[in-house]
């Protein structure tokens, strides 16, 4: 479905899990993604109506299907409102802050530069006129929202893309669901995208594994222990191919129009919410250190950043928790 999958796998080590704890799992596809659930010491719980709940908000907010809202939006770009359901309507808006938050680092209009990469299908370099036609298009300063909710894209050939953020906000609106039926520990885990309900038994913390970024997927760098939080990661590895010995990957730069390269090469947000660590780590990844530190004193997030130049940044209240297992990278103040 949506175009940005997630770039860091995360690895759930259930360690210390009894087998006389009673699991269930639910696996499926959506969002372009595997997904998958599991639920501890719960009574029975019918788990694919999880899979609906996932399906019934990339129905709405998938540019690749032609019957939703964002579909429609897209092609109405320049010639009329649309009226939205009031989901795709939250995500839009959530968007737009993302924008205005970040000096227009992130941009849901950035579909007409994801189209044209098209990073996992094409694979391979477009040529320069395209690019300076297809960043013209974006502006999230041109999503236009009138008084009755209804949408436009001001200018004809933009197009929405909400990748960065959706599958945050379908993995948020699985944990209400979960905690509304009782359920007291789970792992929710879409494509990457971690929520946690609770803790393990007894009170124990989740073990989470960080993709290692220049590793094999499964090598993990780093664990953290967690209860009750969201991990959600981006990275320049996960979807990605190599032109004349260049990477190119999938988060693109809407200045450049070209994939964004800076220091950070993985970012990790850890928090209450998924739809935020969705966008602050598309908006922290391939930046600086330094830019992550001014931006956490003003906001207050917590991470774990690694940089091209095998240094690993941890927020304060993740130091405790964050165990490194490849030495050859250093933890830095």
């Amino acid at each position: 479905m949506l175009r940005k999958i997630p770039v860091l796998l995360l690895v759930i080590f259930l360690l210390g899990c009894s087998g006389t704890i009673p699991k269930q799992t639910h696996s499926f596809l959506a969002l372009n993604t595997a997904c998958s659930v599991t639920v501890l010491n719960s009574p029975r719980l019918d788990l694919k109506k999880v899979e609906d709940l996932v399906s019934n908000i990339e129905l709405k907010m998938s540019s690749h299907i032609d019957s939703s809202d964002i579909s429609n939006i897209n092609k109405l770009a320049g010639v009329s409102f649309y009226h939205p359901l009031p989901q795709t309507l939250d995500v839009i808006k959530e968007g737009i802050r993302f924008g205005k938050l970040s000096n227009g680092s992130f941009d849901i209009s950035i579909g007409p530069l994801v189209k044209l990469w098209g990073v996992g299908t094409k694979n391979r370099v477009p040529l320069e006129a395209n690019i300076v036609k297809a960043k013209a298009l974006v502006s999230y300063g041109d999503i236009l929202i009138d008084d009755s909710n209804k949408v436009m894209l001001k200018r004809s050939g933009m197009e929405l893309d909400l990748g960065g953020i959706a599958k945050g906000y379908a993995s948020s609106k699985v944990k209400e669901y979960l905690v509304e039926l009782g359920v007291e520990s789970a792992i929710i885990n879409l494509g990457g995208n971690i929520d946690l309900i609770g803790s393990k038994p007894k009170g124990v913390g989740w073990r989470v594994g960080i993709q290692h970024p220049r590793e094999d997927r499964g090598k993990y760098i780093g664990i953290l222990e967690l209860n009750d939080k969201s991990l959600v990661s981006s990275g320049d590895y996960e979807r990605f191919f190599i032109e004349d010995g260049i990477r190119y990957h999938h988060i693109l730069d809407v200045k450049s129009g070209f994939p964004r390269n800076g220091e950070i090469i993985s970012a990790s947000i850890i928090g209450s919410s998924s739809i935020e660590g969705d966008g602050l780590s598309t908006i922290t990844f391939g930046t600086s250190i330094s830019y992550v530190k001014e931006l956490q004193t003003k906001l207050g997030f917590q991470g774990v950043f690694i940089t091209n130049k095998k240094e690993i940044y941890i927020t304060e209240e993740l130091k405790g928790i964050f165990t490194l297992t490849d030495e050859s990278y250093k933890i830095i103040p």
